[in-house]
């Protein structure tokens, strides 16, 4: 029996606008082997509008975040809470040269919440990938993950552990939940590694399941302490 080829990826953890690290990262990745972003490539970092850029002028795959969800709305004219930075994002995306180019082409894509690779055995998504019974994947438990609902002392939204309980066959890679290091667990991958942070920028490599990582140029900005 023929055996079926594996398909080759470069998945990219949060980039929130860490140009050059992210150029750093994916230099030197194959030709055939194809990147994919886990979502939130705006706010907080330093050139969100570039990262966007090069993106769309690639036509490089990414899932929907809840930083590009927000900042979409934002673009639509919906009224949003301009936090978590998002204020740098508008500023910097007010002083690109291509600005109105690059709304056009963003308010026109349509970011799917999660995308399926390899025949079905991959799943790259932003927060949470947790299918109902009915076969149905939520929307935004894939952009936010799995939550209770509650804040924790210092306001920050409390978690639930997903990948604790995901009995899944495919591959998941997440990212939404920073880290200090990739977390394995299940199958289930999160390659936040906080790069905005001031920690680093993380790949991971398709299917051979090795990580490439780049140091952060620095602290850009205020977080709580890494899990």
């Amino acid at each position: 029996m023929k055996m079926m080829n594996r398909e080759k990826y470069f998945l990219i953890g949060d980039i929130h606008g860490c140009y050059e690290e992210f150029l750093e990262l994916i230099e030197g990745i194959e030709p055939d082997r194809e990147i994919v972003s886990v979502g939130d490539l705006v706010d907080r970092g330093p050139a969100s509008e570039k990262v966007l850029q090069y993106f769309v002028d690639n036509k490089l795959k990414f899932v929907m975040g809840n930083h590009e969800d927000k900042f979409l709305r934002y673009l639509n004219g919906n009224k949003v809470k301009v936090a978590h930075g998002l204020a740098q994002t508008i500023e910097q995306l007010d002083a690109h040269p291509r600005k109105d180019e690059l709304i056009a082409s963003l308010k026109s894509m349509k970011i799917p919440h999660y995308l399926s690779f390899d025949h079905g055995n991959l799943i790259v998504v932003h927060g949470a990938y947790i299918v109902a019974p009915d076969g149905h994947v939520s929307r935004n438990k894939a952009l936010y993950g799995a939550t209770t609902g509650q804040t924790d002392e210092h306001g920050y939204i409390v978690r639930l552990d997903w990948a604790e309980g995901y009995n899944g066959l495919q591959t998941v890679v997440h990212g939404h939940v920073p880290v200090s290091e990739p977390r394995v667990k299940n199958n289930v991958y999160n390659i936040d590694t906080a790069c905005v942070f001031g920690n680093k920028l993380t790949g991971l490599y398709y299917p051979e399941m090795t990580f490439k990582h780049v140091q952060a140029k620095k602290d850009y900005a205020p977080h709580r302490d890494l899990g």
